[in-house]
């Protein structure tokens, strides 16, 4: 059993911070870059969406997603940092 919860773990934290991230960025718009403002724009136009609601939809989909990666990319940087320190 305990080897399930470890397995769990990450993935759990890694939803949780992104989960986290994604509701900072809808608190304050300003601190997601405007690089990846502009390509979730251009998502949502490439789509063709005429419901604000569906743009809305489009939009948290992005912003968790792009919120996913970047915890993914803490996760890996902390594992190499681990691993070298461990050494």
């Amino acid at each position: 059993m305990r080897n399930y919860a470890r397995r769990l773990l990450l993935p759990t934290l890694a939803l949780l911070g992104a989960v986290s991230i994604t509701k900072v960025v809808y608190s304050w718009p300003n601190l997601f870059p405007s690089m990846l403002k502009a390509l979730g724009n251009a998502i949502v136009d490439a789509t063709g969406v005429t419901s604000a609601e569906s743009s809305s939809n489009i939009e948290v989909t992005y912003v968790f997603i792009v919120s996913l990666l970047f915890v993914l990319a803490v996760f890996a940087i902390l594992r190499v940092m681990w691993a070298y320190f461990r050494n």
